[in-house]
């Protein structure tokens, strides 16, 4: 496996999951239009859509240590475990999250309450889109179909 291969494919798998996390988003905003137009007022709309940018921001930037972090595929460097790529990749999008919603709040663009909800629920929706990039991440770095080694496999099973 040469290099540019292995980044290649990474690229190709944080490509994937970044349209995955964006669709997810997207239709979050479409679900919660009405019910935020309607509870927020007009105000709550650009709130609505702002907390849903944060999240995906936050999500997107927490998937660069999961994507590319790993094995360089082919140099002498073991690289860096799965589980501390996923454990790095929280670290990072919560920090993202944080600092965003902060500013967002802090500028006074946005009504706070509608802005922190919806950043909140968009974290906490991409959060199983990022969980399942991981254990893909995970597993195709194993080279197996599942990411569990076998006595682990047993222990799930009871």
């Amino acid at each position: 496996m040469t290099p540019a291969g292995s980044t290649g494919r990474r690229a190709r798998a944080y490509g994937s999951f970044a349209a995955v996390a964006a669709a997810v988003s997207l239709l979050l905003a479409a679900v919660g239009w009405f019910p935020t137009r309607w509870l927020a007022g007009p105000a709550g709309t650009p709130a609505m859509l702002a907390g849903c940018a944060i999240g995906l921001a936050a999500s997107l930037v927490g998937g660069l240590p999961i994507a590319f972090g790993g094995r360089g595929g082919g140099g002498s460097r073991p690289g860096v475990p799965a589980v501390f790529r996923a454990l790095a990749g929280i670290g990072v999008r919560l920090a993202v999250a944080g600092v965003l919603v902060a500013a967002a709040a802090l500028s006074g663009r946005f009504a706070a309450a509608p802005l922190v909800a919806w950043t909140t629920v968009g974290y906490l929706v991409l959060l199983a889109v990022d969980t399942r990039f991981a254990l893909a991440a995970a597993r195709a770095e194993r080279g197996d179909g599942d990411g569990i080694d076998g006595r682990h496999r047993e222990e799930i099973r009871r």
